[in-house]
């Protein structure tokens, strides 16, 4: 159909405009005579494609798929009605009295609102103001405690986190390292993240089978054997046993250290004189020294040190003699020269024998050494030490000794000590 206006005048002057339509099929045309000229013929075409179109976008009443990006007109509008029905079977009677509950709360629940300087608010306590004071306290807190400081650590993270960006990489794409389900091989060592994974849940499950419900009792007794009770028993729980235990150690004597060693219960103390030399007299390569039997020869105790120990507490047990060539005339019979415990201190355990300190002897020629004073028959032998009737015995090499010093000198003979403390 084609339409067409023409204009007409009326009698009166006046100009109306008429529509004139006729179908294409009815008009004859020339090429002189036409009713439809190629321009509006192109602009009829051109309108009925644009008309298609929008009637493809408008699409047809059943239409589905509609979404915010798809679908036709019709599409969007089927998707409209069908999630707007689903809405509407959701909104029940019940959740409709939720929203009458609300408006009634609001308009009866003043107190919950609150006032605008409320405080006291809390996750669980004050009213809506409060809680909003609370929040806005806390943020302007917050703030202020956001430096420019913090601020930058959180670029320092960020900047560790591109560095690292390299290694995630490098572990995300490396599928050989995380391995696949049934990896086996895994250890402290070696095998992929599957395999080590279900090495775990291996030894967990064994773990599991083992723990039995009779070695979970051994637990429960092994707790009530721990339980505190501070009634000494030898007999009793753990605990009872341990202060049994504390009560030896701290009140009935228990052994807290022991010391021993053998040493000589005295020390004859002399002069020396040089009894010979090699090499020249003026510088001699070697010297020789012996006791001048012509000056006095004392005895003298032999202190011994010893780790620190309380005196009070200690006992001192002298185990035995070894070696007698010094200490008694044997073919006399004389009295037996037995070490005694002198003295002990917190450091010091000092020996003697039955003859008293610095008592002096003096020169019996083959009968020995005679103490001055003496009320009993003994006298101190020398002949083990006798070199000649001059000198007590050759001392050899004594380094920077000369004669006359004073020395020190062992007897043959030691006894073997013990020091025992307790608590």
């Amino acid at each position: 159909m084609v339409v067409k206006q023409i204009k007409q005048k009326q009698s009166d002057g006046e100009e109306i405009v008429l529509d004139i339509g006729a179908k294409a099929e009815n008009i004859e045309t020339d090429s002189d005579h036409q009713f439809v000229t190629a321009a509006e013929k192109e602009a009829l075409s051109t309108g009925s494609e644009a008309a298609q179109s929008a009637s493809e976008k408008i699409g047809s009443t059943g239409d589905t798929g509609g979404g915010t990006s798809a679908g036709t007109v019709m599409a969007k509008l089927n998707k409209l009605i069908s999630d707007l029905a689903t809405h509407t079977s959701r909104w029940t009677n019940t959740r409709a009295g939720y929203i009458d509950t609300i408006n009634t709360n609001a308009k009866n629940s003043a107190d919950r609102i609150g006032s605008t300087g409320d405080t006291g608010g809390s996750s669980s306590a004050g009213t809506v103001m409060g809680k909003l004071n609370k929040i806005i306290s806390d943020l302007a807190s917050h703030a202020a405690s956001w430096t420019s400081t913090r601020a930058g650590y959180i670029d320092t993270i960020k900047s560790d986190v591109a560095a690292n960006k390299t290694n995630v990489s490098a572990i995300k794409t490396s599928t050989d390292k995380i391995g696949s389900t049934g990896d086996t091989g895994g250890s402290v060592t070696a095998g992929s993240i599957f395999g080590k994974l279900n090495k775990l849940v291996s030894d967990l499950t064994t773990h599991m089978s083992r723990w039995t419900s009779t070695r979970a009792e051994y637990i429960d007794a092994i707790n009530n054997s721990t339980e505190t009770n501070n009634t000494a028993s030898a007999s009793g729980t753990l605990s009872q046993k341990m202060s049994h235990l504390i009560d030896l150690v701290g009140n009935k004597g228990t052994v807290k250290s022991v010391q021993r060693g053998t040493a000589p219960p005295l020390l004859i103390h002399g002069t020396v004189k040089r009894t010979g030399y090699e090499g020249s007299s003026s510088n001699p390569t070697v010297e020789y020294f012996a006791i001048d039997r012509s000056k006095d020869v004392t005895i003298i105790q032999n202190q011994i040190e010893i780790s620190e120990v309380n005196p009070s507490k200690c006992v001192v047990i002298i185990d035995g003699v070894a070696g007698m060539a010094i200490g008694y005339n044997v073919g006399c019979m004389d009295t037996l020269n037995i070490p005694i415990v002198s003295g002990l201190n917190e450091t010091t355990l000092t020996l003697r024998t039955s003859i008293q300190a610095a008592t002096k002897f003096t020169d019996h020629g083959s009968g020995g050494y005679r103490a001055e004073s003496s009320t009993d028959t003994f006298r101190f032998s020398m002949e083990a030490l006798v070199d000649d009737e001059n000198y007590l015995g050759v001392l050899g090499n004594l380094g920077d000794v000369k004669d006359g010093d004073e020395v020190d000198i062992p007897p043959d003979f030691v006894v073997s000590w013990q020091v025992i403390e307790f608590y």
